[in-house]
């Protein structure tokens, strides 16, 4: 099993290293290889009010780590309403005629790239998930390279448009990376650049969540004002942005704003941290108290993910008569998880177990869905009402 190792890190909006350690947390991280103890450890630059991670992984540990996570939960070739808005939103404000060469870091499963693929553009990709990459080259057909992205990495190409989708959180060094692709635009190309805001971690959505929003993978937090000094800063022009309910989406170009501003939102940001903390404890309690008093002849765990392992540091599990961990990714069978071994459900003789919890935020409602078709004589229980 891998180790992490930390590094300490400056404010990346203004290079400041004064700053408040205002919430650590210790999660246990699922992966490839089973469970991954990390540290979490977040702080608020006193200069600017930028949040971030000042205690973050080095690249090898980054690189390693996402090297081992999967995130193809099944092979069907869906693409969810939101790939298709951030489609729209940048055909409708770039000259899209003038767009041939697309370049997806982060891709994941190639969401965006096979839209952009349907319009005969060029497209290629880069994703550091063995798994995803996987399904890219055998099922969606999508050119790829197999690592975190890197100035070394396509050295001398230049792109029309780059796409940035909740990547640049992840980045141990956002400057450096936005200053990578600044020199691989092509003269008249954009950047599409969407980040998850801060202020989103006090929505009902992330309160009432096992999985923390203040994560080991998220290394930045940003607010609109913030990103927006960040990115005219390192010499690009904002051509539209839009906010929605849990993210900020930018388009820019490489013609250089001379009007900059930064202001310091330590005051707000820090507010916000506070509110997250204690309107969470609240939350995360009743969850607590609701399965402490389940008594079951049988227990299934439906979920394999980091919001399983984090739920197993909450609860005592030895109480509840668990039976096994099940998931639909198939990448993640034969992992071992506390003692036991992830496997399909179909593997669960049905007399072993009488209820089922679904360990899912997100895809809590589709998992219930399926989950009550399979077993309409089981208890199917959701965390989140």
């Amino acid at each position: 099993m891998q180790k992490i190792e930390y590094e300490y890190v400056n404010c990346s909006i203004c290079g400041n290293n004064y700053i408040d350690k205002v919430y650590t947390n210790n999660i246990n991280e699922s992966t490839l290889d089973g469970i991954l103890p990390v540290t979490v450890n977040i702080g608020i630059c006193k200069k600017c009010g930028f949040i971030f991670q000042y205690l973050v992984p080095t690249e090898k540990s980054l690189s390693r780590y996402y090297s081992r996570q999967s995130e193809c939960n099944d092979e069907s070739n869906f693409i969810s309403k939101e790939y298709y808005e951030t489609y729209d939103f940048i055909k409708e404000n770039v000259e899209y005629n003038n767009i041939n060469k697309v370049l997806d870091i982060g891709c994941r499963r190639g969401e965006i790239l096979t839209l952009f693929k349907s319009d005969y553009k060029n497209v290629l990709g880069i994703e550091p998930s063995s798994s995803n990459v996987k399904y890219l080259r055998e099922k969606a057909h999508i050119p790829v390279i197999n690592e975190m992205f890197s100035n070394d990495i396509l050295k001398g190409e230049q792109f029309d448009l780059i796409i940035l989708t909740n990547v640049l959180e992840h980045m141990k060094n956002p400057r450096s990376v936005l200053k990578d692709i600044f020199k691989k635009i092509s003269n008249n190309g954009y950047l599409f650049c969407s980040v998850p805001k801060i202020g989103a971690c006090i929505n009902k959505k992330f309160l009432n969540n096992i999985s923390d929003f203040f994560s080991f993978q998220h290394l930045n937090y940003f607010t609109i004002n913030n990103l927006l000094y960040f990115i005219k800063k390192l010499g690009y022009g904002v051509v539209k942005y839009r906010q929605t309910g849990e993210s900020i989406q930018i388009i820019c170009n490489k013609i250089k704003e001379e009007k900059i501003q930064l202001i310091n939102e330590y005051k707000i940001n820090n507010e916000i941290i506070k509110t997250y903390i204690r309107e969470r404890h609240k939350s995360i309690s009743k969850i607590i108290n609701k399965i402490r008093n389940l008594e079951s002849d049988g227990l299934i765990i439906y979920g394999a993910g980091t919001h399983t392992t984090q739920f197993l540091q909450l609860i005592d599990f030895s109480k509840l008569n668990i039976v096994g961990i099940c998931d639909s990714d198939k990448n993640k069978y034969g992992i071992q998880i506390a003692d036991f071994t992830i496997c399909s459900i179909d593997e669960i003789d049905q007399i072993k177990f009488k209820d089922i919890i679904i360990s899912s935020n997100e895809y809590q409602n589709e998992i219930y869905e399926y989950l009550i078709k399979k077993f309409p004589d089981k208890n199917i229980i959701k965390l989140y009402m």
